[in-house]
């Protein structure tokens, strides 16, 4: 009996040495594990850093450049300006979206022209499109009349017809949602609506311009006073049409419209047109 005692205690202490040396494993193979876990997560970090600072080298993105920033500078928060609305006269009639695109092509095209013509820095002009045309506007006052006869002049003969408003009066400078410039007043407003008032190779001033132009020595005879006339929103401006017959600029008939208004102000004063050579010449 007490060598059964024995084998079984024997047994039982060959089952617990094995239980711890199962446990000794356990926890090696758990360190190693550990250790390796230790080893990735450096790794880990190493390349994050890594990459981290690479990423930090690189150039920042550069932002985009509006090319009107220079004009919008030169005309500061605000200012007096004198601007020159024109549109494309039957725009909506044009078949198809390509040869509006080829119009709209060949307007940039003739009033960049007209601008370098008349001797004014790009700069110093600030366009606004308006879809079918667009706005110009200036702070030069002697400039707007003679872009517009050299912009007529290089349409002439062709089918392309504009019709055009000029006006004087104050904007601002106001930020649009992309922190880009843009302008801002009733005078651009104004512009259009002297503008919307003619017909197609029609120059129409309002008062506000004309006050400046009667001072130009080769201009201030080429005026007919159309007097007060209702245009857009039942307001009335008293508007000039701009003709110099010698260079074949700008329209001589009163505009439909003039037929059409209630005002009764009409015609109320034609001053002699002269055969002097016009805007566009040095002054």
């Amino acid at each position: 009996m007490a060598d059964r005692i024995d084998d079984d205690s024997e047994s039982l202490l060959e089952s617990l040495v094995d239980q711890v040396r199962k446990g000794i494993e356990i926890a090696i193979d758990s360190q190693k594990a550990a250790q390796r876990s230790t080893k990735y997560a450096d790794q880990l970090a190493r390349e994050l850093e890594k990459r981290t600072k690479k990423a930090n080298q690189r150039p920042a993105p550069e932002k985009a450049v509006n090319p009107h920033d220079k004009s919008y500078d030169n005309f500061g928060e605000s200012a007096m300006a004198i601007m020159l609305f024109m549109d494309i006269v039957e725009y909506s009639k044009v078949d198809s979206d390509e040869e509006l695109k080829e119009w709209t092509d060949d307007l940039n095209k003739i009033v960049k022209a007209a601008i370098e013509k008349a001797g004014c820095d790009l700069d110093d002009v600030i366009c606004l499109p308006s879809g079918d045309g667009m706005c110009l506007c200036f702070k030069d006052h002697k400039k707007p009349l003679k872009v517009a006869a050299y912009i007529h002049e290089a349409l002439r003969g062709g089918v392309m017809k504009l019709r055009m408003g000029i006006h004087s009066g104050g904007v601002s400078r106001v930020t649009d949602l992309k922190g880009w410039f843009n302008l801002s007043g009733d005078a651009i407003n104004m512009t259009q609506r002297a503008m919307d008032f003619g017909d197609e190779h029609h120059i129409l001033c309002t008062r506000d311009a004309y006050k400046y132009f009667r001072r130009m020595r080769d201009d201030q005879n080429l005026f007919t006073a159309l007097g007060k006339c209702r245009v857009k929103h039942d307001v009335e401006l008293e508007l000039y049409n701009y003709v110099c017959e010698t260079r074949n600029v700008g329209n001589p008939e009163p505009p439909k419209k003039q037929s059409e208004d209630p005002a009764e102000e009409k015609i109320v004063a034609k001053p002699k047109r002269t055969s002097r050579t016009g805007a566009g010449t040095s002054h």
